[in-house]
């Protein structure tokens, strides 16, 4: 895998809509979209640079979604990342 292909995550992706919201955004910038798993919430794609992934990211959260870098613990702000532990409450 080159540097530029990368699995990440969105995790309030829900249906249909949401997978050709995110497809599009990714392809409107010139990013080769590899899959969309709406399952696993977890899109893999090639982007021609640094600079492009992180402007694609950032149009994915101005449309109102959560974009987590797979196997980090912060999202793309830098921000702790979104995850269920399992934890329970004492």
């Amino acid at each position: 895998m080159s540097t530029s292909d990368v699995t990440f995550e969105v995790p309030d992706m829900t249906c249909s809509h949401c997978t050709n919201t995110i497809g599009g955004v990714l392809q409107d910038h010139g990013v080769t979209v590899f899959d969309i798993d709406l399952d696993t919430k977890k899109i893999s794609a090639d982007f021609p640079s640094a600079a492009v992934r992180e402007s694609c990211y950032e149009a994915i959260r101005e449309r109102g979604y959560t974009v987590v870098s797979s196997g980090d613990q912060t999202d793309s702000t830098g921000s702790p990342a979104r995850r269920q532990l399992g934890l329970k409450a004492k």
